[in-house]
């Protein structure tokens, strides 16, 4: 039999290296630490959310005002909560 022909060798350590060049081991990561400023940004992300949510779930307390203001009726009046919650819900 021709040489050609002959299955290829199990890789020896140089094609091992070269095999590490082109994948190198993925980076190792450093502990996270967290500091005052995450703890500021998470207080203030919690806060944004509250509001925006509860405004939304409490817009029932201010159909009647709604009403009395723009002197609409229910179905007109409606369209205010509807609205504030369809953007909400878009926004994600």
């Amino acid at each position: 039999m021709p040489e050609d022909s002959k299955e290829k060798e199990a890789p020896t350590v140089s094609d091992k290296s070269e095999e590490s060049k082109r994948f190198p081991e993925e980076p190792t990561i450093p502990p996270h630490k967290d500091t005052t400023y995450s703890w500021v940004v998470c207080f203030a992300a919690f806060t944004s959310t509250f509001m925006t949510v509860g405004f939304s779930h409490a817009i029932g307390i201010y159909f009647v005002v709604f009403r009395n203001i723009f002197e609409q009726t229910a179905g007109v009046t409606s369209w205010v909560s509807s609205l504030n919650y369809g953007v909400l819900c878009m926004s994600g």
